[in-house]
């Protein structure tokens, strides 16, 4: 059956597209306020009807992070979908920009994973989300000398310019199938700092050069979660593993259930958190590029 796809500008269509949300995504929570935060500013809503029935809805935006591809977020019924309607949404979408598509799912998209594969899209990363037990993690805690917490640190712009050089260099390095436009060093303060906690989020500093970093951010009364990790050397990996540990220690005083932590198969150090600590895994996402 042949879809026909549109563009949503203004009500009352709106209220159709957040009506048929509402009603495909009724038990997927989680999906619907990701689809809810994509329509932002820049994005785009478009539609696929078939027999003047809606079927499917498309958001698509940019990032200002990765801007060499276009993100898209479909909701439609999983249970009525068929490979036909997602695999002319997916030839729309690519007649409809320029750039390529990139598409975050989990396995509950499983036929549109099988659309995108048949369609050469590159599964250009794996992430999971783990729950880190700090209880069952906690060992004996190292003597570290040349540990600072963010907040001794964040005043000293020499230290604070070489701890945001590292992060930069660390999160290009693990994106590079999907690469980080070139920020100002404002803009990477800004998104380190954003929900950080400052006194349990820690560096290793060595005649003002940061060595290895390990954040922490505040979620609520019983999780946290880890974010940017990294170290200059990898061969100095465990100093990455002391930081960590003060900060399982820090968790544990603070009755945190679980640490969470997204850990991509692009990144050596959330790879060697998963072989390093005690957790179960939580989801599962998988990133195409097309």
């Amino acid at each position: 059956m042949t879809a026909r796809f549109t563009i949503v500008n203004d009500y009352p269509d709106t209220k159709i597209v957040e009506d048929f949300i509402d009603q495909v995504l009724l038990n997927h929570s989680d999906l619907k306020q990701e689809i809810r935060s994509a329509r932002r500013g820049n994005s785009k809503t478009l539609v696929a009807h078939v027999k003047n029935t809606l079927q499917l809805v498309a958001i698509t935006h940019d990032s200002s992070w990765h801007p060499n591809c276009t993100y898209v977020r479909l909701a439609y019924d999983f249970n009525r979908m068929t490979e036909d309607v997602l695999h002319q949404c997916v030839w729309f979408l690519q007649q409809e920009y320029s750039k390529p598509l990139f598409f975050l799912v989990d396995n509950r998209y499983h036929l549109l994973i099988k659309v995108l594969r048949t369609n050469q899209f590159s599964l250009i990363r794996e992430t999971e989300i783990l729950h880190i037990c700090p209880l069952k993690s906690l060992t004996e805690i190292s003597v570290l000398p040349n540990k600072r917490t963010f907040h001794e640190i964040k005043e000293d712009p020499e230290i604070l310019a070489s701890l945001i050089g590292l992060v930069k260099q660390v999160y290009t390095d693990t994106h590079l199938a999907n690469p980080v436009a070139n920020h100002s060093f404002t803009s990477w303060e800004l998104a380190i700092m954003e929900g950080l906690m400052e006194e349990n989020s820690y560096v290793i500093v060595q005649d003002s050069i940061v060595h290895a970093f390990s954040f922490l951010y505040g979620v609520n009364d019983e999780s946290w979660e880890l974010g940017w990790i990294g170290v200059r050397d990898m061969k100095n990996i465990s100093e990455l593993d002391k930081l960590i540990q003060v900060q399982l220690k820090d968790a544990v005083q603070h009755d945190i259930r679980f640490i969470e932590k997204e850990a991509d198969s692009t990144c050596p150090y959330s790879q060697h958190v998963k072989n390093s600590w005690v957790y179960s895994v939580d989801e599962r996402f998988y990133s195409y590029l097309g």
